[in-house]
């Protein structure tokens, strides 16, 4: 990392923000070719590697096989039962799409009905999956950058339904030049189908799109459309280069890269904001059924009817142009919708802020202001240990300031590959950004820190805060927060917090009644002593005292 950040400064990039950039850009890139090859070495060691593995469960089968068929049990059942015993026989004959392929489509399928209903089941009844959907959603709001954002409505446009049809047909043009007329109709049957019962799924459950949502969708968002087609189209593709595609390098390269083109159009959806991470995972799962119906159609349809068709002898000499030809026409479609592609953006609604005319405190735990912080799925972690009465923005910034705490950076990819090295090499970055914590559902809009002489980033003073939806009679919001000491790292990602969360308050508290912008200020009780961990699993105790200021 040092190395590369000196080589962009022989390069005349000194900016730091520049550096980051160039930094996170190279991340990202290493992140997908890391995948790719992940995905590379796994389908070759299952593939290739893993085939005497293979050869030995398909002995053990066969002789597991053998001896049930030689148990005198089962030799009187097939007695009993000709009929039941010669369907079940059947259906582990190979050379013949009834026998042993349809067998193991149809365990594939059940098992991914399985999968799908559950998703749904979790969907529907547990408010984890819903708590967790949401707070996924907005960190990856927060993370959100014009940058990006153009990157990843390119990857979303593999997905959208006029580039998926321009190619679908020109696959469809490929197999009949090709001579594969078996497969066309089990890809259309597998998009189709697919693409239908998302529609008819979101028609079902009448789930609205994120609030962070980038652009404006027409339709709801359970489940997502682009990841059941994406599923079921380029799932396909796959199917394709293993039945037809002669070298292993060709399969498993061309695999890798569909799979890690569908996970990027899943991902895509998440990061424009556009769906949830439960509805991408449904999708997947319904366009796997899809494509399971599609493979199945097109291997009975290969198996029974399809006697053999060819192109007639003098367009032979045509088949490369034309699939050259085919596949230049859809790839200019994608091109050409992707430049001329800018979706409506999404409105944002504010909703008016309530008035709080009593005690603060009465508003927590009715719906107005949670006590505690939570975890990505809503679990409660530390209590507030602080309710500020402020103006605005500024003066809770401005507070802190001259209370010598700093304002910790956005999230953003490049402020954490900065992070990320400052975390590494134990360096001083006094405005790092911290690990997101939610409360109410959404990431905290603040963080402060204070570094620990001599300590670098790994030990800090660190504070955040989210703003509320309550204003006092006077019109000025309220803030709360949380207050802990970073005591090192914890796999380079997160710090390891001090048990005893009850003296950073106080420390905290000290340094805020220094700057003599404080009017008043009570500590009262919130929640009553409390044990708990936070999300990395650290644990603290406190006694659940908060203090309430009012701000100059």
């Amino acid at each position: 990392m040092i190395y590369y950040t000196g080589m962009l400064g022989q390069l005349g990039i000194t900016t730091p923000q520049t550096q980051a950039w160039l930094l996170a850009a190279g991340l990202l890139l290493l992140l997908l070719v890391l995948g790719f090859i992940i995905t590379v070495f796994f389908l070759w060691f299952v593939f290739r590697k893993g085939r005497p593995v293979w050869r030995f469960l398909g002995s053990v089968a066969v002789s597991l096989g053998k001896a049930v068929r030689d148990n005198p049990d089962v030799r009187e059942l097939k007695e009993q039962y000709p009929r039941a015993s010669s369907f079940i026989g059947a259906r582990f004959k190979r050379g013949t799409f009834t026998g042993w392929p349809a067998t193991l489509l149809f365990l594939a399928f059940l098992y991914a009905l399985l999968l799908f209903i559950g998703s749904i089941e979790d969907f529907v009844r547990s408010g984890l999956i819903v708590a967790a959907d949401n707070r996924i959603a907005n960190i990856l709001y927060v993370f959100r950058t014009p940058g990006l954002t153009g990157v990843f409505l390119w990857v979303t446009l593999l997905g959208k339904s006029q580039v998926v049809t321009a190619f679908i047909l020109a696959t469809s043009a490929f197999l009949l030049v090709r001579d594969q007329v078996p497969y066309i109709m089990g890809l259309w049957t597998s998009v189709l189908g697919g693409a239908l019962f998302s529609y008819l799924g979101k028609l079902a459950f009448h789930r609205p799109r994120p609030q962070v949502a980038l652009y404006l969708e027409s339709t709801w968002s359970f489940p997502s459309g682009h990841a059941t087609v994406a599923v079921a189209f380029y799932g396909f593709l796959i199917f394709l280069l293993w039945r037809q595609a002669k070298g292993w390098g060709v399969r498993i390269l061309g695999s890798a890269g569909l799979i890690t083109g569908i996970g990027a159009i899943g991902f895509s959806r998440l990061y424009l904001g556009v769906h949830y991470l439960s509805d991408v995972w449904s999708g997947y799962l319904l366009g796997l059924l899809w494509m399971i119906t599609g493979m199945s159609l097109a291997e009975a349809f290969r198996f029974r009817f399809h006697e053999g068709w060819s192109i007639p002898q003098k367009l032979e000499s045509c088949r490369r142009p034309a699939s050259l030809a085919i596949m230049g026409s859809a790839l200019a479609f994608y091109v050409l919708t992707g430049v001329s592609y800018d979706p409506p953006k999404a409105p944002r609604e504010k909703k008016p802020p309530a008035v709080w005319s009593g005690d603060v405190l009465t508003s927590f735990g009715k719906g107005e202001l949670s006590p505690f912080s939570e975890t990505i799925i809503g679990t409660p972690q530390e209590p507030v240990s602080f309710v500020i009465h402020a103006s605005g923005p500024e003066q809770l910034v401005e507070t802190f300031s001259a209370a010598g705490w700093t304002l910790a950076q956005q999230h953003g990819i490049s402020n954490l590959v900065l992070a990320g090295r400052a975390a590494l090499f134990n360096l001083t970055d006094t405005t790092a950004p911290m690990t997101p914590s939610f409360w109410n559902g959404k990431p905290h809009d603040f963080g402060f820190e204070k570094p620990v002489t001599g300590k670098g980033l790994r030990q800090r003073h660190h504070a955040r805060f989210w703003a509320t939806a309550l204003v006092g009679p006077d019109q000025r919001p309220y803030f709360v927060g949380t207050a802990s000491l970073d005591m090192g790292m914890k796999w380079f990602i997160t710090h390891i917090i001090q048990p005893d969360i009850d003296t950073e308050r106080e420390f905290l508290f000290r340094d805020l009644i220094s700057t003599g912008k404080v009017e008043s200020w009570r500590k009262r009780d919130l929640v009553g002593p409390h044990l708990g961990k936070n999300f990395a699993g650290d644990p603290f105790f406190t006694d659940g005292k908060v203090y309430i200021l009012e701000l100059f």
